[in-house]
């Protein structure tokens, strides 16, 4: 499956919102400090995020 990335938390912000997902940046920036969420840190101010595993985690698959 080809990755579909995006970059920050406001745009992932953004794509929740257009699943009916309300989820605020705090609590991103949360599930990030707990390693809760799937994601990668390119620099230290820049997250990417992988839409196609971000879809998993919401429904609970295991994409180990």
């Amino acid at each position: 499956m080809q990755p579909r990335m995006i970059r920050g938390v406001k745009e992932l912000v953004d794509y929740l919102a257009k699943q009916n997902i309300e989820m605020s940046e705090s609590t991103i920036y949360r599930l990030k400090k707990h390693n809760e969420i799937p994601y990668q840190q390119i620099t230290p101010r820049i997250s990417v995020f992988d839409l196609n595993k971000i879809d998993d985690w919401l429904t609970g698959a295991n994409n180990d």
